[in-house]
């Protein structure tokens, strides 16, 4: 199974969520899938796809070339597949991926998010969509969508779109089920 999981490329953040993103990477490699990822080895992405390959785990990074041309990008150049877009970056990880991932992370990481459930919305793509809510980063998110559903901006039957969990191990249970 090819797993997508999206994070931060930001590596001044709390070390709790380096714990969870090397925990994911791990979970990954033991169960013998394939991690698809945003190609850096920075911030929760560098934890994720170096704690993947410690535990001897197949890994496919994507990329855009933009980023590829920003100051200080430490580059998984080993397993990359490069894009032009970012859009392009998306759409080629929705392709490949069999179930997404997403864990704490900014701007891109819930860009990425949204743009998933919407496919998922429209038929677009079937894989699950899981959220690492560690110390409760999705809460508010979990709300917003609640919201939706008692405002009717969305329809009850979507809630089976997605998942929110607090626990690595919850994860690795959803996982074996999505097979």
């Amino acid at each position: 199974m090819n797993i997508a999981v999206y994070c931060s490329s930001s590596d001044a953040i709390a070390d709790k969520y380096f714990a969870d993103a090397r925990k994911v990477g791990k979970a990954i490699a033991k169960a013998g899938h394939t991690l698809l990822y945003g190609g850096t080895f920075m911030g929760l992405m560098g934890a994720l796809a170096k704690e993947n390959m410690k535990y001897g785990g197949k890994r496919v990074g994507v990329i855009c070339e933009k980023i590829i041309d920003m100051e200080g990008v430490v580059l998984d150049d080993e397993n990359l597949l490069t894009v032009e877009t970012l859009s392009l970056r998306k759409a080629k990880l929705v392709e490949l991926a069999d179930a997404h991932v997403v864990l704490p992370g900014g701007f891109g990481t819930l860009d990425e998010a949204m743009s998933i459930l919407a496919m998922k919305q429209v038929g677009e793509s079937e894989a699950p969509v899981v959220f690492l809510s560690t110390d409760g980063f999705y809460t508010s998110l979990q709300l917003q969508f609640q919201k939706f559903y008692k405002e009717f901006f969305a329809g009850e039957n979507f809630k089976e779109a997605y998942h929110f969990i607090n626990k690595v191990e919850e994860l690795c249970e959803l996982i074996a089920e999505f097979r």
